[in-house]
């Protein structure tokens, strides 16, 4: 089944293509990012858990986006996306934890009452 969907997965040629598309935007957009970033100081503080989120968000969307998948590459590109804007923007991950947390204590305080 799984053999079936990978457009076969023992091709690594295919996945290292794909894999470095990938980076190649991620570079190519991280570069003027940070600058940009960097200048007008927009970063907001990070912590652990935001930190640990944008990278395993990265790593997820970065693997995902680079399997090749057979007549259905197009299910590549929002990984890739994805992959590309939490690296080019670290600020996305402050604000989904952000939103976790404030979602999580919402929870909380509906169960309570």
């Amino acid at each position: 089944m799984i053999m079936s969907v990978l457009d076969p997965w023992f091709q690594p040629a295919l996945f290292w293509r794909y894999s470095s598309a990938i980076a190649l935007g991620m570079l190519s957009l991280w570069w003027p990012m940070w600058s940009i970033r960097h200048r007008r100081h927009l970063d907001l503080p990070t912590d652990e858990a935001t930190r640990l989120v944008r990278w395993v968000v990265i790593a997820t969307s970065w693997i995902l986006g680079s399997l090749p998948v057979k007549g259905a590459g197009w299910l590549r590109l929002p990984f890739g996306v994805t992959a590309v804007a939490f690296h080019s923007w670290p600020n996305l991950s402050v604000h989904l934890v952000r939103w976790w947390r404030k979602r999580g204590s919402s929870r909380d305080a509906d169960g309570a009452a």
